[in-house]
């Protein structure tokens, strides 16, 4: 049995339905919660899986750019959490304080 992680990952690259893993087919079997874990799962081990296999996190995050973020009914919260992944990511699997600060903040009125 695949723990919810390996799960998020399958569903995006495509491994467990045998599809080619295109953005254009893995958006479809993506929801908000897979996607929650998957970018979970990232902050705690993405540098690692970057070190063992960056080709592989390479195309992860392709996928991620290029299918998720051209999504037109993707909601704001998933946009947020794939624009903080991406970030996380592009500063070394890091946040600067001004990111930090931009993703964590409590909005108040």
């Amino acid at each position: 049995m695949l723990t919810a992680a390996q799960e998020s990952m399958a569903v995006i690259l495509g491994s467990d339905t045998g599809n080619s893993g295109t953005p254009e087919e893995c958006l479809i079997l993506i929801s908000l919660s897979q996607l929650d874990c998957l970018v979970l799962q990232l902050h705690r081990v993405g540098d690692q899986l970057e070190k063992m296999n960056a080709p592989l996190m390479d195309e992860l995050f392709n996928l991620l750019r290029d299918g998720f973020l051209l999504q037109e009914d993707l909601s704001s919260m998933g946009r947020l959490l794939l624009l903080e992944i991406l970030e996380f990511r592009a500063g070394g699997w890091t946040l600067s304080d001004t990111a930090q600060k931009y993703y964590y903040s409590e909005v108040t009125d």
